[in-house]
């Protein structure tokens, strides 16, 4: 995870970032900025966000949204269902599943 995309969006600014690591769990590609495949495609996405204000100000709005699922309480609580889900696998119980945000959820479509 990029502490400077995390800046960024607290800023709120839309990021351009390099789709490796854990960036994608920051920032979600076209909402509040662009996940780049390649150098070439990193600086169309700036060259986009300053041609277009309108999208520059549509993701700029989205940023602090993404944010609160960083926040403490919420990691606190993905990693509190990781383990419990671990537990309940140990011991053969029925499981439940966690979406990709690392939240509890009844459906097998997490």
């Amino acid at each position: 995870m990029s502490i400077a995309t995390l800046e960024a969006l607290a800023s709120g600014c839309p990021a351009v970032a390099m789709n490796l690591g854990g960036v994608s769990d920051v920032v979600e590609h076209g909402r509040e900025g662009f996940l780049a495949a390649d150098e070439d495609q990193f600086v169309d996405y700036i060259v986009r966000l300053i041609r277009e204000p309108e999208l520059r100000q549509q993701m700029a709005a989205r940023t602090r949204d993404r944010l609160g699922r960083f926040a403490w309480e919420q990691v606190i609580a993905r990693h509190q269902n990781l383990f419990s889900l671990a537990q309940q696998r140990q011991s053969g119980a029925p499981e439940w599943r966690l979406n990709r945000l690392g939240e509890r959820c009844e459906s097998e479509a997490a």
